[in-house]
């Protein structure tokens, strides 16, 4: 009975220490894939806000801008100047960092237009009608040639940035590049908050399993006493038992022999008595 006893609680001791390992495990599955889900999520969203945003730049510029901005002195610097408060006040509302227009001439990449900081216009500092783009990657230099939306996270002079960059072309046939750009702080900003929701979660989980674990171990102890105990009160009751066999049996190996003594006192009287 004992032994079935400690098998029993060694198997509940096995189940419940298995349990906590499966839901540990799990958790730390379901919040990697939920991480990775949420992070994917966050991108699309970010991607679609700034494909957007980039359509509505040019809503912000002449209609015909690029049908006339063919060369360094087709536009007016108080044009540009114009173009640079109009994308820079859109670029405020929508809470971005740049929204700007490119050109591609001789495999050389220009600015059109760009929307501006406010201490880039406050020190006037700024990106003009056709300042040359020397820092422009391959993605943006094949751009107007692959014809295709692309997204890419590039760091220059002005910062690291999520970009949308989308090929146009004018009523009359003319190329010109559309982008867009996100600082990459604000996304980790947005994952590092996720990242300590996942953690709080965790924590939360692991405090309650620990308390289920010091209420199981205290339960177990209490149970493995009540064994010993009811080991010890059988072993003793097993000791008195064999004490009183013990006894028993000499009692009646005593018996035996005084009856034994007693027929051989008769078995003597009878033969001298014959």
């Amino acid at each position: 009975m004992i032994d079935r006893l400690l098998r029993n609680y060694r198997i509940k001791n096995r189940i419940a220490i298995g349990f906590v390992l499966l839901v540990i495990f799990s958790s730390i599955i379901n919040s990697y894939i939920s991480y990775h889900t949420n992070k994917d999520s966050l991108y699309n969203n970010i991607d679609k806000f700034l494909r957007n945003t980039a359509l509505i730049t040019k809503v912000y510029l002449p209609i015909e801008f690029h049908d006339r901005a063919l060369d360094k002195k087709s536009i007016s610097t108080q044009e540009d100047y114009k173009n640079i408060l109009n994308l820079s006040r859109l670029v405020e509302n929508l809470n971005i960092s740049y929204v700007y227009t490119m050109v591609q001439i001789e495999n050389e990449i220009y600015f059109t237009s760009s929307s501006a900081t406010t201490n880039e216009i406050k020190d006037n500092n700024l990106t003009r009608y056709f300042d040359k783009y020397d820092e422009a990657s391959d993605t943006l230099s094949n751009l107007l040639k692959n014809n295709k939306i692309k997204y890419e996270e590039t760091t220059d002079k002005w910062g690291t940035f999520r970009s949308v960059l989308i090929p146009m072309i004018t009523p009359k046939g003319n190329k010109y590049i559309v982008g867009a750009d996100i600082q990459i702080d604000f996304i980790q900003d947005e994952l590092g908050e996720y990242i300590n929701n996942i953690i709080l979660t965790q924590l939360i989980i692991v405090s309650i399993l620990m308390m289920l674990g010091f209420y199981f171990v205290r339960i177990s102890r209490i149970e493995l006493n009540e064994i010993r105990v009811l080991s010890n009160s059988l072993n003793e009751e097993i000791r008195e038992k064999t004490n009183e066999l013990e006894n028993l049996n000499n009692k009646l190996e005593h018996k035996i022999k005084q009856e034994v003594k007693k027929n051989r006192d008769k078995d003597r009287q009878l033969v001298e008595q014959s």
